[in-house]
């Protein structure tokens, strides 16, 4: 074999490697959301047509607002939320309602902004890291002209 075909099988094994190592990181960086509302509701977040914003009698179509993608990948990734966090969740004020639509389905979160409270579908609540919370209260301020 000469020099040539070593170096292309040396390639292609980095290149298996590399993209085997990424996957695997992507993967595992949404498995506790993943356990909290389900992977048909991870998808819905994620690839869902249709996605309104309801906040203070308001609404607010985001489909194809700016800056949805990112608000999506921020909902689906472990390391927006605060899953250490032991005290007790107080009682929530919901002050927005997403909802994602697509493919028959349908999935709602609920937020808290003031307490970093989130609850997906009925029952399941989670604390949003402080980055989360911010970062939510600025985009839905945008969408909805505040």
């Amino acid at each position: 074999m000469n020099s040539g075909k070593v170096l292309i099988c040396l390639i292609v094994a980095v290149a298996v490697l590399a993209s085997s190592v990424a996957w695997y990181h992507q993967a595992s960086r949404g498995t506790q959301v993943l356990e909290l509302w389900g992977a048909d509701n991870a998808y819905l977040i994620r690839c869902a047509e249709q996605i309104q914003l309801a906040a203070n009698g308001q609404e607010a179509e985001l489909g194809r607002a700016p800056g949805i993608a990112h608000a999506r990948q921020a909902l689906i990734v472990d390391a927006s939320y605060d899953w250490s966090a032991s005290e007790p969740i107080p009682t929530p004020t919901w002050s927005h309602h997403l909802k994602f639509a697509g493919e028959g389905r349908e999935f709602e979160l609920r937020f808290d902004l003031a307490q970093r409270v989130l609850q997906g579908g009925d029952t399941s609540h989670v604390r949003m890291g402080p980055t989360l919370a911010s970062g939510l209260k600025v985009f839905f301020d945008e969408q909805l002209g505040h």
